[in-house]
């Protein structure tokens, strides 16, 4: 199934970057280091000096509101699209959507009720940004870890049942977006090894035209 396009950046000055569709595979790395008590014009260089090598966009842990921000304030000083990573705690996101940050990275089943990732959801909307759904093999929803045991305990393939609910994890999280009417999504799966994340990959664009970010 081809992926459809989904636009990442392009408000308030953000580089435009199309993921997906026809789309050429853009790069995006991790930004390690704490926003606080960063120097934020330090980040905006190297943000420069990473475009220069070829990377596309840049994902920051944002663990509390300080955080936020700091990636708001950042997001005013470089035209690189920005992501992101939230847990838990909606209301980091929604502050993040009031700057320049092109996607937030989310998990839907972590954020708590309905109406928090309406919130979410209808914030990246009104910003026309995008959404980054993400699941991984260690955290899993209870009935199908129970599904991937039950498969160990009985002797059976336990790589393709753990890809298989790592695509099923990911399906239950886009089925609440796309039941919220926004498809300014992509989807990440990560398994603990590589073959496992290329088979839950495949399983999923067999079905789904979400366009995939594959981490390694």
């Amino acid at each position: 199934m081809v992926p459809r396009k989904v636009s990442v950046g392009g408000q308030g000055g953000t580089r435009l970057l199309e993921i997906g569709g026809d789309a050429p595979v853009s790069i995006q790395t991790m930004w390690k280091s704490p926003l606080i008590g960063a120097d934020l014009s330090d980040i905006a260089a190297s943000l420069v000096s990473l475009s220069q090598l070829g990377c596309d966009i840049v994902r920051f842990a944002v663990p509390d509101m300080d955080s936020a921000d700091a990636l708001v304030a950042l997001s005013s000083m470089t035209p690189m699209p920005l992501v992101a990573d939230i847990h838990f705690d909606y209301k980091l996101a929604i502050r993040c959507l009031e700057g320049n940050v092109a996607k937030i990275r989310i998990n839907p089943g972590n954020i708590g009720s309905r109406d928090r990732v309406r919130a979410v959801v209808d914030r990246a909307r009104d910003a026309n940004a995008a959404i980054r759904i993400g699941v991984n093999s260690g955290s899993l929803p209870k009935d199908l870890q129970q599904r991937v045991e039950d498969v160990r305990l009985s002797g059976g393939d336990v790589a393709s049942a753990r890809a298989r609910s790592l695509a099923e994890a990911a399906e239950r999280e886009a089925a609440v977006f796309e039941e919220l009417g926004f498809d300014r999504y992509v989807v990440s799966m990560k398994a603990s090894s590589v073959s496992e994340t290329v088979l839950c990959n495949e399983a999923f664009a067999a079905k789904h035209d979400a366009p995939l970010h594959l981490g390694v």
